[in-house]
Order: C-alpha cells, then sequence, then structure tokens
C-alpha cells in the first residue's frame, strides 16, 4: 500500500472520531453521552489556563466507540460514510471496517468515479484495514498494516474518495498535510478498550 493511501485512512480514522461533537442531549444512547462528556471534558481541558487544567484520563469500550461513530453517521455530523466500526485486536491494534457512500461523492466530485471504473453505478465502496495506533501528545502516528477493498478498484481511485471525503467534512481537511489531533492527550488501545490521558 502507498504511503499516501495509509495517510488518507488514518485522516479517515481520525476525522470519524475527533469531531467536536457538542453537549450531551437527553435522548443520547448512554454511549453517545459518554463520549460526548468525555469530549467536553477534554475541550474544557485545552481551553483553560495551565494553572486552571484539571487532568483528563478515561475508558471507552470499543462497543461505546462503534456506537458513537454510528451516532456521527446517522447525524449526518460525518457524511460520505455510510458506516464505520473498529475492533480491538491487541495493544494499540485496531480493524477498521469502513464503507463509503459513493453517491454522496459523486455528487461532490463527479469526477472522482471514471465511468469505465469498476465502481461506476456502485452506492458503496467496504474497505478494511488493520492499523498499530501510536496516540501520545497530541500527535498520532499509525501505521497501516493491511487494507483490503474490492478487486479492480484502483489506488489513484481510492485516494480520489479519500481526498474527496477529507475535504468535505466540516474542518475541511487537507489529507496531504500532517494533521494534529485537536488535545494534548496520550491514548492507549488493549482489550477492547480505548485509554486515555491529558498530561499530568
Amino acid at each position: 500500500m502507498t504511503r499516501f493511501l495509509q495517510c488518507s485512512l488514518i485522516v479517515f480514522v481520525a476525522l470519524l472520531l475527533f469531531y467536536p461533537p457538542g453537549k450531551a442531549a437527553a435522548g443520547d444512547d448512554f454511549g453517545v453521552r459518554l463520549v460526548k462528556d468525555i469530549f467536553d471534558q477534554l475541550w474544557d481541558y485545552q481551553n483553560k489556563p495551565a494553572e486552571g487544567k484539571k487532568n483528563v484520563g478515561f475508558d471507552i469500550p470499543e462497543m461505546v466507540v462503534n456506537q458513537y461513530i454510528a451516532y456521527l453517521i446517522d447525524s449526518k455530523t460525518r457524511v460520505g460514510v455510510k458506516a464505520a466500526t473498529i475492533k480491538i485486536t491487541g495493544k494499540n491494534q485496531v480493524i477498521v471496517d469502513c464503507k463509503l457512500d459513493l453517491a454522496q461523492i459523486r455528487k461532490w466530485n463527479p469526477a472522482a468515479i471514471k465511468s469505465d471504473d469498476p465502481l461506476a453505478g456502485k452506492d458503496a465502496l467496504p474497505v478494511t484495514a488493520t492499523a498499530s495506533v501510536d496516540i501520545t501528545n497530541g500527535m498520532a502516528k499509525i501505521s497501516i498494516l493491511s487494507a483490503i477493498s474490492m478487486n479492480g478498484v484502483s489506488l489513484d481511485t481510492i485516494k480520489a474518495l479519500f481526498r474527496t471525503v477529507a475535504m468535505n467534512q466540516p474542518e475541511h481537511f487537507d489529507i496531504d498535510k500532517p494533521i494534529k489531533l485537536p488535545f494534548d492527550l496520550s491514548v492507549a488501545m488493549a482489550d477492547g478498550v480505548v485509554s486515555g490521558k491529558t498530561p499530568q
């Protein structure tokens, strides 16, 4: 897999997980409320002067992370994605399964899928990637160990699809540039749990 495609998948995962979600609402599922509350604490930590900071630590089960990802997609906070889940398979390793919304991508960029491409006429593209994750001091270092998609889909097409999805998120991510996470945060993943903490 090319370095560009690795970076594309990294940014895709980051933009799914690190969007500012706003305050928890009464109708939110428990998992969504939990993640929103954690994000609220992290934004509060990030925005306070050094002397007023209260350290934030959390442990989020894989199931809750997936509930939150589904919420982002269902609420249209994240567009261009029909579905996405993660599975924590070992120490700081995850499997990401996602389905790109090709109909939405065509609306944004009709040239992203050529008429002779195997994706022409299809509504979705499933992509599965296994990644090693290191998030330390607000910087993510993620290595894609493997990635699988539909046979016959060219790397150029996959690049264009990820670029289009990233650029049409609220933050207008540019996947050709490094992205710093919005929080000064270190994260570990093991035993089906995402654990994080701000600096002491």
